[in-house]
């Protein structure tokens, strides 16, 4: 029986040797902009179609996702952050999606 588990890994390099478990921005002034790209493999056996990514802060946001991420594949996301705040920021990113039937 094949493992339907979704299995998605995020590295901070197009190489996929830094996974991430956070997302840098180092220092950024208020008002200011600083954009990371995020690298994303689906490790699944099915294509996961239909992604939505989700932030809570409004100060992150999602500038370019992609629509679908076929099983075995890579794609990138781009993040942009413009604290409105001198705050750090802790953030949880929600991705969702539908698996696509085999």
């Amino acid at each position: 029986m094949s493992d339907l588990t979704p299995k998605l890994m995020f590295y901070a390099d197009k190489a996929m040797t830094k996974p991430l478990t956070a997302l840098d921005f180092g220092e950024v002034d208020v008002d200011e902009s600083a954009e990371r790209t995020v690298y994303v493999i689906n490790f699944g056996e099915r294509d996961l179609t239909k992604i939505k990514v989700n932030t809570l802060n409004p100060d992150l946001k999602v500038s370019e996702s992609p629509t679908e991420i076929k099983a075995g594949k890579t794609t990138t996301m781009k993040l942009s952050w413009t604290p409105k705040s001198g705050k750090p920021l802790f953030e949880n990113i929600e991705i969702l999606g539908k698996f696509k039937k085999s």
